[in-house]
């Protein structure tokens, strides 16, 4: 054992020596401050208390009070995508940050973000990334794109 040790390069071990002291430092703060693991769920939690019903949606696109946002990929969403919604795909939002924020200023707005499917949890990523923002009315509208088309919605359709 001893042998492979002064065989071992030094930055190696020094690496190996610092991973060890970071995790090491991470797990006594933690044990110590008191904060519970569940911080993630609870902010899951939060989320899904911010589902908006199909009809709130469409009343609120027939209305034009509020912004709708595609959280699927770009190639879905230049297939097709509700009237008006913008693209900010959950794969890489953070790119979206800076201009969403520019283009979009007024923090009180009416934001309906929407993926396809039940089990799509891209709008969650989303609306989190939103809120973090500062976004005060973020909603999430469940399994929003194929009850846009089941109900014959306004949409934009390549025919692809």
């Amino acid at each position: 054992m001893f042998n492979l040790l002064k065989k071992t390069p030094n930055f190696i071990k020094d690496t190996v020596c610092i991973i060890l002291i970071t995790l090491s430092s991470g797990f006594l703060m933690y044990y110590f401050s008191g904060i519970e693991f569940s911080f993630k769920e609870t902010r899951l939690s939060e989320i899904n208390k911010k589902e908006i019903s199909f009809e709130e949606a469409k009343s609120v696109f027939e209305n034009k009070n509020g912004l709708f946002i595609d959280s699927r990929s770009k190639r879905f969403y230049e297939k097709a995508h509700i009237d008006g919604a913008i693209n900010i795909p959950a794969d890489n939002y953070l790119e979206y940050s800076f201009d969403f924020l520019s283009a979009y200023p007024d923090k009180s707005i009416k934001i309906i973000v929407y993926c396809d499917g039940r089990n799509c949890d891209s709008s969650h990523i989303i609306t989190e990334f939103l809120n973090d923002l500062g976004y005060e009315d973020v909603n999430i509208l469940i399994n929003g794109w194929s009850l846009w088309k089941e109900d014959n919605l306004p949409g934009f359709f390549t025919g692809n």
